[in-house]
């Protein structure tokens, strides 16, 4: 095949265009981001913001009454079963009767440290008065349940013989 001067520089011509043309996709192809470059400039990953964490706040809270008075009667039983046989023992030894019982009721007010600030007898009785006041020295010296307030609660004591 033999081309002419104008056919060659037509198709020079054409060449170009579509040289052009087909840049220019490649251009517009590579979307939004732009062409390449010959030298491409590295670009900053965007930093996205978190939210600051709210600052925390000494929110008081409430006290459950009913739980904590429940905690103190828990201590109050545990502590009976151990610690109240020495005052059955020492009315045991002024009375000389093994067959003796009594029921103390005791209203405690506990501090919100958590010590007894008053043991007080419910109901006292003359004839008891050193089993009664035994008990009362003894509730006073033990740690019940931390707290915010001040807490009254009673506790009932059953002394008896383990005979």
């Amino acid at each position: 095949m033999h081309y002419t001067a104008d056919s060659q520089r037509s198709m020079l011509s054409t060449f170009t265009v579509a040289k052009a043309l087909a840049l220019w996709g490649v251009c517009l192809g590579a979307g939004l981001s732009g062409c390449a470059e010959e030298n491409p400039s590295v670009r900053p990953t965007p930093v996205r913001s978190r939210p600051a964490k709210p600052a925390a706040v000494d929110t008081p809270t409430v006290e459950n009454a009913d739980d904590r008075a429940e905690g103190i009667r828990h201590v109050c039983n545990r502590k009976a079963s151990t610690e109240l046989s020495r005052c059955w023992s020492e009315e045991f030894d002024r009375t000389r009767n093994n067959k003796f019982s009594a029921q103390i009721n005791v209203m405690l007010t506990v501090a919100p440290s958590g010590q007894a600030q008053e043991v007080e007898v419910l109901n006292p009785q003359p004839s008891r008065k050193e089993l009664e006041q035994c008990v009362t020295e003894s509730a006073k010296s033990w740690t019940f349940p931390s707290g915010q307030t001040v807490a009254p609660v009673q506790c009932s004591f059953f002394l008896q013989s383990s005979q």
